[in-house]
């Protein structure tokens, strides 16, 4: 079931939790559903079965006991965490480490796994691995654990990463939230990426005067901020409070009681607290990426022949129907875009005439 009701998200996923190694998968799937999650995010391998290449036997669980469904559409899998393709001065480890991670990302894609997680950035060798890995399993993402608020700077792993990958649009990021967060300056820089989700984990909410789990000020608001963006939100760990009276709206439901209920009902609160995107918003998202990439290669000057020149730094600060022609363009566009031949030429002159036609402030609709 969806996390909340907006009538702008349809049938979108918003909210999982993190589970350990069960045995028993079917049960611990269906109880996290009852409680009103969307997915699992779930261990492809126990996390203390380290194994060597020649490995003979079969090193997890049979695929035969989720059906094809449930596995591409409620269970996101993670990779084991003592995998370290970049280990300093261990050889052998990182030879093991390069082993078993193609090894569980295979075995997510014959899962047919919507998305697979990664327990961090890593380093070049690792980025190699991923590299390979986007090229050849088109069919699964691949997200990256980034751990905010840590000592070093987690925005620079991640570019590093992104940019070893070729900035592939199946390479997302998965935050991860503690009891404290960075500055506002470092979590801004996250509204422009490609986040796919935020791990939330329960000992980061404080309690209430009624007794139920909230969250802090400064966490409500980067949460709802990304979650106005699309971005999932998965809850890990134990439950840590007990509300007074037990959960009243699963007595109501007469659903199996859940120690997270609570949670859930909290995250479902942020979610609906959002504001619904405008009517235009969600045909505009589509527009994004080529509008950041033109953009691009407009500031580099990389443009064809015949193209009319960038808009100057000093006319895009100045002037305040940029943002306005561009997204009306990009409203007429759709129709006119998708019946052309999309090549990377005709793209450059296309936005080179809107930037352009937006600096010299020209009212009303664009010539297309």
């Amino acid at each position: 079931m969806p996390l909340g009701s907006r009538t702008d998200c349809g049938d979108a996923r918003f909210c999982g939790v993190e589970v350990a190694f069960a045995c028993d998968i079917v049960d611990t799937l269906q109880r996290s559903l009852l409680c009103g999650f969307d997915f699992v995010l779930a261990p492809l391998v126990h996390p203390r079965f380290r194994r060597g290449p020649d490995y003979p036997g079969a090193f997890t669980r049979s695929d035969l006991l989720l059906t094809a469904s449930q596995w591409s559409g409620q269970v996101v899998g993670s990779t084991s965490p003592w995998i370290n393709p970049d280990a300093p001065q261990d050889t052998a480890l990182r030879s093991q480490s390069e082993a078993a991670l193609r090894q569980e990302l295979h075995w997510a894609a014959h899962l047919s796994l919507q998305a697979c997680i990664l327990p961090g950035a890593g380093g070049p060798n690792q980025a190699r691995i991923l590299n390979q890995a986007l090229l050849t399993l088109t069919g699964m993402a691949l997200w990256v654990r980034v751990r905010l608020g840590g000592p070093e700077d987690a925005w620079e792993e991640w570019n590093t990463l992104r940019f070893a990958c070729a900035h592939s649009t199946r390479l997302g990021a998965v935050l991860e939230v503690g009891a404290q967060l960075p500055s506002e300056a470092s979590l801004a820089r996250w509204s422009g990426e490609n986040v796919k989700a935020i791990v939330v984990p329960t000992h980061a909410f404080t309690t209430n005067k009624r007794g139920y789990p909230v969250l802090p000020k400064k966490h409500q608001a980067f949460l709802t901020s990304m979650l106005k963006l699309g971005v999932q939100v998965v809850l890990r760990g134990a439950p840590r409070h007990t509300p007074p009276g037990g959960d009243e709206s699963d007595a109501g439901l007469k659903l199996p009681s859940n120690p997270l209920r609570p949670y859930w009902e909290y995250l479902s609160f942020l979610f609906r607290k959002g504001e619904i995107a405008a009517e235009q918003q969600p045909a505009e998202l589509a527009y994004r990426d080529f509008l950041q990439v033109g953009g691009m290669h407009m500031v580099c000057g990389a443009q064809p022949r015949g193209c009319a020149p960038p808009m100057s730094s000093t006319h895009a600060h100045e002037s305040p129907l940029l943002p306005r022609n561009l997204l009306r363009v990009c409203r007429l566009a759709g129709p006119w875009w998708h019946s052309t031949t999309q090549n990377a030429s005709s793209l450059h002159c296309f936005l080179a005439a809107v930037s352009t036609a937006a600096a010299a402030g020209q009212p009303g609709e664009p010539d297309i």
